[in-house]
């Protein structure tokens, strides 16, 4: 019998934050597993035209930050997804697909026509209702809602990263439950090396772009008493006077030798989040063998094992955190111990060839074959 050709995939993805390492890294799995031909389309590096009609569609009318009554988030989704749809055109002209992958789930609002009559699969880490919630429940976001829920009524199949988001995606956007799967995004543990010397003082690694909505002001609260020896990196976009043994790493770039070499010297990883659609580098810091401190929201409690690989505070709580940093800090066989226990976790639930294996199943399967 002849071998089965692999199921042509054809990924759309989108271009953002932390989501861009995880897609690369899902494509060269999937191809060297030879089962599935993934080609991934960025949607990035567009024509004159699709970056004016962006710029448009990312207008801050004046006074609208903070009420959203502009509907600018609603508008730079579908501005996204209307610029995702050129790409996807011109990506099916220049090959066949026998599904198309699609991420994240905004890309998909304006794309129903240009699929069909090719199955499409949707994966995300969160969902327009879930930021409804984060962001107070703002009615400027119900358009966006209901343009997901017709969406994701139409895919294959959708991919979740964690349960929080997959209760979203069948109880506030109604996709039955057989139509949806949870895997974890892939994180690569072999990339970090953990030849640390646990006897030098401890230092503490923070990583967030969005300084506020990741906690970085409560790291600085949290951290304020801390002793001189006791190091703080800080990397994120954000400048401002920071005390002595704080230290901000600005441009830094993921999985880059100075990304890479800030986790080799960490002694722990703390993210006090206020809003987390996944949490990414909360899996990447536990592949680096660090405890991980971090809050109760959306879908942390999956990532963080409490008292196992980390500890967990509520949102906002500089007392909890600052008591929680100064646990890390001061019980060196907790620290070590956690370490151990987060880097065991990361092998065994965020291997990269273990998620590139489950999303082959799911892309076979909207295929119509098996594996």
């Amino acid at each position: 019998m002849a071998a089965q050709r692999p199921v042509k995939v054809l990924g759309l993805l989108t271009a953002s934050m932390g989501h861009v390492p995880w897609a690369e890294q899902l494509a060269a799995e999937l191809r060297a597993g030879r089962a599935v031909d993934y080609r991934p389309v960025w949607n990035r590096d567009h024509g004159p035209g699709t970056r004016a009609m962006l710029r448009a569609a990312t207008l801050r009318l004046p006074g609208s930050t903070g009420s959203g009554w502009d509907f600018w988030f609603a508008r730079a989704e579908l501005g996204y997804s209307l610029a995702a749809r050129r790409k996807l055109r011109r990506a099916l002209a220049e090959g066949a697909a026998d599904v198309v992958h699609v991420h994240t789930q905004s890309l998909a609002l304006t794309l129903r026509a240009d699929m069909a009559p090719r199955p499409f699969v949707v994966s995300l880490d969160s969902t327009s209702p879930q930021v409804m919630q984060a962001e107070g429940a703002s009615l400027t976001h119900l358009p966006l809602v209901r343009l997901e829920r017709r969406a994701l009524a139409e895919a294959a199949h959708v991919v979740c990263w964690s349960e929080h988001a997959r209760r979203s995606v069948c109880e506030e956007l109604g996709v039955p439950a057989d139509r949806t799967s949870v895997i974890p995004p892939g994180v690569d543990a072999r990339l970090f090396t953990l030849d640390r010397d646990p006897d030098v003082p401890p230092r503490l690694l923070f990583v967030g772009g969005d300084f506020e909505r990741k906690g970085g002001h409560d790291v600085l609260a949290a951290t304020a008493d801390l002793p001189a020896h006791v190091g703080v990196d800080l990397v994120t976009s954000w400048s401002g006077p920071v005390p002595d043994n704080v230290v901000l790493h600005h441009d830094v770039r993921p999985f880059d030798d100075r990304w890479l070499r800030l986790y080799r010297d960490a002694s722990a990883f703390v993210l006090p989040t206020r809003y987390e659609a996944y949490g990414l580098a909360l899996a990447e810091a536990q592949a680096a063998g660090l405890p991980v401190i971090s809050t109760r929201v959306q879908a942390v409690p999956e990532i963080v094992e409490h008292d196992g690989t980390g500890l967990l505070v509520p949102s906002g709580d500089r007392q909890a955190l600052a008591a929680a940093v100064r646990r890390v800090v001061d019980d060196r066989d907790f620290r070590l111990r956690a370490g151990r226990a987060a880097r065991e976790r990361a092998q065994l639930r965020w291997a990269p060839d273990r998620t590139a294996s489950a999303m082959a199943d799911v892309f076979s399967r909207a295929a119509g074959r098996a594996i």
